[in-house]
């Protein structure tokens, strides 16, 4: 069987570390010799609770599902607004979450939920990765919607 894990997380600064650490944590536990995986998961994890954070959420939730060919990190939050993929000039401070999500991610997008919204991404599980779970789908998710990738 594949693996779900969730957490709740305050809307603050602090947190977006917390969810970091969390992360790894979790990955540890399910995937050995996988270094790479942890460090990507990670940083789209860091963006995706940032926004979570910057956009006033007062909590978010995350969660990681983990199959033996991809990792999906979903940020679940009741803030306003909808996730963009920006373009920032040279000397822009902020920006760039989305465009290293969508660098470091084979698919990602966001969907609406009744009073919140989700912002997935899923991260390519190499071959090399060694799972320590038994996982129900081998191959990569069937009829991804390019609708909902923002």
């Amino acid at each position: 069987m594949c693996r779900r894990v969730t957490t709740q997380m305050r809307g603050e600064l602090l947190s977006v570390a917390t969810a970091r650490n969390w992360s790894t944590a979790q990955l540890r536990s399910l995937y050995a010799d996988a270094q790479g995986l942890y460090e990507d998961v990670a940083l789209v994890v860091s963006e995706l609770a940032s926004n979570s954070v910057q956009a006033h959420a007062p909590q978010f939730g995350l969660s990681l599902e983990a199959h033996h060919d991809i990792v999906r990190v979903e940020v679940t939050d009741d803030a306003a607004g909808w996730p963009t993929l920006g373009k920032p000039d040279l000397d822009d401070v902020h920006g760039r979450g989305l465009i290293l999500v969508c660098a470091l991610a084979s698919n990602w997008g966001a969907r609406s939920n009744p009073e919140s919204k989700t912002v997935w991404a899923e991260l390519v599980v190499t071959e090399a990765t060694r799972p320590s779970f038994e996982c129900e789908r081998t191959r990569p998710r069937a009829g991804f919607d390019p609708s909902t990738r923002r």
